[in-house]
């Protein structure tokens, strides 16, 4: 079947399952499968990666109580175009997780995953077969709002952060060598904006076929007024683009983006 004939859709039930279901264009269900059985797992946070090759990479997270303490872990799953499940895999976590878990697949079938624990960033390596190659933390990142590879083969992250010992985030960037030896080393982080008493929302990134990693949501300055605000950069990390958009007005860079 024509992959480009086919939309995924992801339907969640957050009290026992998780269930991916692929949808024609004319509602007719072409597959159906469920992420796990029933234990006492809460699901949320579920996010869907096209392959090149059609294939569908999910991953997600639930919340479970361990102990006195509820914990979320990471699951990642690989699916064919015909919706047989290839692999799942389960990265444990040690916090809460705050925002989504993104994944991508580099040209070679390795997958990377991120999410954000307890203002730290979490990346994974997994390969081709859904193994955890490597984890690596970095600090200065609280939710992740995207994730891709740049032209030069690093993994690129783009959410927010907040400056420690405040109340005031920003759009946070980073770039990973992503080989085995070098097992999530940082490049480069950048982060732009976030005024003192202010606050960014990262709600989505995504990366354009030169490298550039785009993120936006919204941005609260010191006069509460919640506005759009977008932030672009670089492969390098150097910003291209960036501020706090206004109703009915052009962008403004009244909120320190740099």
């Amino acid at each position: 079947m024509n992959r480009s004939a086919i939309r995924f859709v992801l339907v969640i039930f957050v009290t026992l399952f998780t269930f991916i279901t692929a949808l024609a264009f004319d509602g007719e269900v072409v597959w159906l499968d469920q992420i796990n059985d029933a234990n006492e797992y809460s699901y949320d946070s579920i996010q869907g990666y096209l392959t090149s090759s059609g294939e569908l990479i999910i991953s997600g997270s639930y919340e479970n109580l361990e102990g006195i303490y509820y914990l979320d872990h990471i699951v990642v799953a690989k699916y064919n175009t015909d919706g047989t499940k290839v692999w799942q895999t389960e990265i444990r976590g040690d916090h809460s997780l705050e925002g989504d878990v993104y994944a991508v697949e580099d040209d070679d079938g390795a997958i990377f995953v991120a999410a954000g624990y307890n203002h730290m960033l979490s990346l994974t390596k997994l390969s081709a077969s859904g193994s955890i190659i490597w984890t690596a933390e970095h600090e200065y990142f609280s939710v992740i709002a995207g994730i891709g590879i740049g032209p030069d083969g690093r993994v690129m992250v783009a959410g927010q952060g907040r400056y420690p010992g405040t109340y005031y985030d920003y759009f946070a960037f980073g770039s990973f060598y992503p080989s085995d030896e070098d097992q999530g080393l940082i490049y480069w982080d950048a982060h732009y904006g976030g005024v003192e008493g202010g606050h960014v929302n990262a709600i989505g990134a995504g990366m354009d076929a030169e490298g550039n990693m785009y993120v936006g949501g919204t941005a609260t300055g010191l006069d509460q007024v919640q506005d759009f605000a977008m932030c672009a950069v670089n492969s390098s990390g150097l910003q291209i683009a960036g501020g706090e958009y206004t109703t009915g007005a052009e962008w403004s860079y009244t909120y320190d983006f740099v």
